[in-house]
């Protein structure tokens, strides 16, 4: 569980914790003591706050670029419906551009692939024997 430094109350982690929340990663107000400064050093705290952090950023993008920012459908059916949508069209865009880097990328591009295409047939091309010089 994670949010924000607003959260960062000891009751607040302790009643997450009745409820059986293994990890909780909600940094404290104020300068932190020597015993919560090494659990907020931890690597699962550490990596709880980073993943909050960035998917922040991504509803952000998401809001600027997508549309997301307000929903022309009425209802919960219709936000629902626009958030998928929203959702889609940002995952082609990223699939996209990763292609685009992909086959501009000169040792991909020139059929160094870690594996030969299919014939006609479906089947993988063997490749060519070399020759032994003898």
């Amino acid at each position: 569980m994670t949010a924000d430094r607003g959260y960062g109350e000891a009751s607040v982690e302790a009643k997450l914790g009745s409820l059986g929340v293994k990890t909780v990663a909600i940094p404290r107000k104020g300068r932190p003591g020597p015993r919560r400064q090494a659990t907020e050093r931890a690597r699962a705290f550490r990596s709880l706050v980073k993943w909050r952090t960035g998917s922040e950023g991504r509803s952000f993008s998401l809001k600027r670029s997508w549309g997301f920012d307000r929903t022309l459908l009425d209802g919960t059916a219709g936000t629902m419906t626009w958030c998928s949508w929203g959702m889609l069209a940002s995952n082609l865009d990223k699939i996209a551009t990763l292609f685009d880097e992909r086959d501009s990328t000169p040792h991909l591009r020139l059929g160094k692939q870690p594996y030969a295409s299919p014939d006609a047939t479906g089947r993988p091309k063997e490749a060519p024997s070399t020759p032994t010089v003898s």
